[in-house]
C-alpha cells in the first residue's frame, strides 16, 4: 500500500506521517511539503520519501501561502515548486 500525505509538516505538535504509518502500514509514505527538507528514509517497515513541493494540477512553480496547519494557493504568496498530483498518482504502480 501506498500513502500520499500532502502537507505532511509537522506544526504545533500536530505529526501526520507516525500517525498514517500506525493507521495504515504502507510499505511506502510519501509526503509532500514546501517547508520540509527533501529525505529519504525508513520509518519501521516503511520508506518514507518527502518532497518540499505543492500538490497542484501542473508541474511548475505556484504562489503558495502556510498559515499553521493550512496552506493554500495565493496570489500573495511564497513562489514553491508544484507538481501534477493525478499525474504523480497514475504513474505509481497498481
Amino acid at each position: 500500500m501506498i500513502v500520499i500525505d500532502c502537507g505532511c509538516a509537522g506544526y504545533g505538535g500536530d505529526e501526520s506521517i507516525p500517525y498514517l504509518i500506525e493507521e495504515f502500514s504502507p510499505t511506502i509514505l510519501y509526503g509532500f511539503d514546501p517547508s520540509e527538507k527533501q529525505a529519504t528514509y525508513l520509518m519501521g517497515g516503511t520508506s518514507v520519501i518527502i518532497k518540499p513541493w505543492v500538490a497542484w494540477t501542473e508541474d511548475g512553480t505556484v504562489r503558495f501561502t502556510k498559515d499553521g496547519l493550512r496552506g493554500a494557493i495565493d496570489r500573495k504568496g511564497q513562489r514553491e515548486v508544484s507538481f501534477d498530483l493525478s499525474s504523480f498518482i497514475f504513474s505509481l504502480p497498481e
